[in-house]
Parts: C-alpha cells; sequence; structure tokens
C-alpha cells in the first residue's frame, strides 16, 4: 500500500541541538571558480545582485554551487569554495590550496582523490566532464540554527555545516564530526531553539511553517542565511 507523508514531516536527522542532516540527490553543478582557463565566466551572485566575495571582499577563486534535490522533493543550492595555490613572481596557478578547501574535500569525498587529479585539467582548471559526474551522486548536507530569520523572527535561520557525507555515513559519525567542530563556531546559536519554543507556546497560532523538511524555504548562497 502506497504510503504518504503527513504535513509538517520531515526527512531530516537529528544530530544535535538546532543541527539536522539532509540526504540529497545532485541534481546539477555549475562553476564560478576564477581562472584564465575561462575569461567570460561570470561570478556567483548573492540574491541582491552582488557578486559573493571571500575573506576582504576578494573574488572567490574555487567556487561551485551545487543543486540538489532532497528526500521530500523540495530542490535546494549550496556552495562550496576554496584557493589555488599562486607562483608568487610569475602569477601562475601551480595547484589548489588543500587548507580549507571545500571545493577539494567536496570532490574527495564524492568522487575520489584518483578520479579527480585523473580528470583535472592540467592548468588546474575543472572541466565540465567532472561536474558530470557529480550528478545524481548523493550526499549528507548538515545544517545548523545561525539565529532568527530576518524576515520573520518566529522563524529560525540556518547556515550549512562545511563537511557533507556520503549516504553510508552513520548518524554517530556525524555526530562526532559535528561535535568537534562545534565549540569553534561562533555562528551556532543553539539557544533560539528555547526561544522558538517558547514563541510558538505562548503564540498558538497552529503555524506548522517554523523548522526544518516539508515547510523549509530554500535560500541560495552558503554564506548567507536561510530558513531551514
Amino acid at each position: 500500500m502506497p504510503k504518504l507523508d503527513n504535513a509538517g514531516e520531515s526527512n531530516s536527522i537529528k544530530i544535535s541541538k538546532g543541527v539536522y542532516a539532509s540526504l540529497g540527490t545532485i541534481t546539477g553543478v555549475t562553476d564560478y571558480s576564477v581562472h584564465p582557463h575561462y575569461p567570460d565566466r561570470k561570478p556567483l551572485l548573492k540574491k541582491d545582485g552582488t557578486p559573493v566575495t571571500g575573506k576582504g571582499g576578494k573574488p572567490l577563486e574555487l567556487c561551485l554551487e551545487i543543486k540538489y534535490q532532497r528526500e521530500d522533493g523540495q530542490e535546494w543550492t549550496t556552495a562550496f569554495y576554496g584557493n589555488y595555490k599562486v607562483d608568487g613572481v610569475t602569477g601562475k596557478i601551480k595547484g589548489w590550496n588543500a587548507f580549507g578547501n571545500g571545493v577539494q574535500d567536496f570532490f574527495d569525498k564524492l568522487l575520489g582523490r584518483e578520479v579527480l587529479e585523473n580528470t583535472l585539467n592540467d592548468d588546474y582548471s575543472i572541466p565540465q566532464s567532472l561536474l558530470n559526474m557529480l550528478v545524481g551522486k548523493q550526499f549528507y548536507r548538515i545544517s545548523y540554527i545561525s539565529g532568527f530569520n530576518y524576515k520573520d523572527s518566529n522563524k529560525g535561520a540556518y547556515k550549512d555545516f562545511n563537511q557533507v557525507f556520503l549516504p553510508d555515513a552513520t548518524i554517530e559519525e556525524m555526530q562526532q564530526a559535528w561535535a568537534s567542530s562545534a565549540p569553534y563556531l561562533k555562528n551556532y546559536k543553539p539557544d533560539v531553539v528555547d526561544e522558538l519554543e517558547r514563541l510558538r507556546e505562548s503564540n498558538q497560532s497552529g503555524d506548522t511553517s517554523f523548522g526544518y523538511g516539508a515547510n523549509s524555504v530554500e535560500e541560495t548562497q552558503d554564506n548567507e542565511e536561510f530558513e531551514l
């Protein structure tokens, strides 16, 4: 007999207070990396139409936008960033900086280092064939509460954790990875969960739009808050 979801049900897994993991299937990948190989490439834009930049307002070097569909059928996007290694004299790109490189970590996790190195262009730009390999792959994306939604203070705003996990990852593995990083995330605001619950109880409006999962509203950029 067919089984249907109930209103307000979520396919997300609770990892910690205000922290949830959702399984998604990649439906599209766009490379926004700045590279001489692609001189006419346009930058990734924020909702206000301005380019997404790195620290100090510098242009992003490596940048991938991933479109994926969650188990509840909703379409989401998330982005990963990284930097090149550049020759200090010639300015020529001579590799990828592995430190804090979300793009490299994403490829490593979903395709493996051998596939990445064998497919990457000799000038360290990303070929379309490598992006195509990601389509159809699945991964868990963890999101955590970072404050109140700027459009509606009765709802929470969430940010993406910088680590992803394969479909066979256990809850314990994700919890361990989160626990080791959470103390260093200044924008993780678990107390907001308690405040939102108090607001909900006092409101008694019957509104089921707060929370995560089936009633969520998508936001696009990884460095912007969104409602989960």
